[in-house]
């Protein structure tokens, strides 16, 4: 689109998306995916004005053709299981989501920095709901595509990629501002995807491996640990992109989807099998814990939304290890107050007073 190398424009987004996540964390993977999120769903909504200029009989002469060409089904009505059934495809979709949206870190890491569980129900919403128009604005844009070239064959090589096409497009049909607009758009998403996963992989190494093969290391040395390696790994994912994009393939995007596919087919079920089987302990360990109390004559009422893990990444299991532990040890027990804190909580009911944290 702009004749800059590709190689040229890996390393420049490679980079500067490596410099900001280093510099700002999560704070700036946040504030710059709020901005390039309109840049990008502006861009490709500007193609798609573009295009249906460009038709005839605009929106509704795109839904025809494509129409026409069953460009448009998405489902059988059917319950054969062997084919794309409508259960088939609500229920596949709904056990594929449940990966990322409570396992994948780097979905997980923006509902970590709300404030509180209900301001982290929003942000999974908002993102349900959002997802929806964009989603199928950007099919619609495909099938623009389609129909465009459609009838202009002549404007279109057939070795040419299918990557290639949307850039093409950008190149050959839109002034030189707009195309500009659009081609940040499409710089937008690959550093978008690229910082999110550079702090997910660097939060989730120092917190969950070596913050706790070293628990007396203190946060400024985490933070450079982060920082280094958030480095290394903006260093070997631009390489990957440099040696991918040196190899001869129809569609990169089909690659990585068949590569994610391997990897989701292998460790997806185990994650939400995973998921399931804490759920179950969480719950049993709650009934245990309700009934040792009731048992032990104290009446200990636990806040729900103070046992919730998410501010702060405690675990439910440890909570209840440590009631039970006091209740176990005197008749009692004392509150224990963390003044470091804020978000400490004291609960008293009857003759059992308990700090829950």
């Amino acid at each position: 689109m702009t004749g800059i190398d590709v190689y040229v424009s890996i390393c420049m987004m490679g980079v500067m998306a490596t410099l900001y996540t280093v510099l700002g964390g999560i704070e700036a993977v946040i504030w710059t995916d709020v901005v390039q999120v309109f840049v990008l769903l502006g861009g490709a909504l500007l193609s798609l004005v573009v295009i249906l200029g460009d038709i005839d009989g605009g929106l509704g002469g795109l839904i025809a053709q494509g129409t026409s060409a069953d460009k448009f089904h998405v489902f059988n009505w059917s319950w054969d299981y062997t084919t794309a059934a409508v259960w088939v495809v609500l229920v596949g979709n709904l056990f594929n989501n449940l990966v990322p949206y409570t396992s994948d870190q780097a979905v997980v890491q923006r509902y970590l920095t709300t404030k509180d569980e209900r301001s982290a129900a929003r942000g999974v919403w908002l993102n349900a709901l959002m997802i929806i128009p964009s989603t199928m604005m950007l099919f619609l844009l495909g099938t623009g595509l389609w129909a465009f070239y459609r009838a202009r064959p002549e404007l279109l090589s057939p070795s040419l990629p299918t990557d290639s096409i949307f850039p093409l497009f950008l190149s050959q049909q839109l002034p030189a501002g707009l195309a500009g607009l659009v081609i940040a758009g499409v710089f937008a998403a690959s550093m978008s995807t690229l910082d999110s996963s550079l702090n997910s992989v660097a939060t989730a190494i120092t917190a969950d491996f070596y913050g706790r093969l070293n628990p007396e290391a203190d946060d400024r040395r985490k933070l450079r640990l982060a920082k280094a390696l958030t480095a290394l790994l903006g260093a070997a994912a631009t390489g990957t992109a440099i040696a991918l994009a040196s190899l001869e393939i129809g569609s990169l995007w089909d690659a990585f989807q068949g590569m994610m596919e391997l990897v989701r087919r292998r460790f997806g079920g185990t994650v939400r099998a995973r998921h399931l089987h804490d759920a179950r302990e969480w719950s049993g360990r709650a009934r245990r814990s309700s009934h040792e109390c009731r048992g032990a004559g104290l009446g200990a009422e636990l806040d729900r939304p103070a046992l919730l893990p998410l501010r702060h990444g405690r675990h439910f299991d440890l909570l209840l290890r440590r009631v039970s532990h006091e209740l176990r040890s005197a008749g009692r027990p004392q509150p224990v107050t963390r003044t470091d804190d804020p978000h400490a909580r004291e609960t008293e009911h009857g003759r059992c007073r308990l700090n829950v944290l």
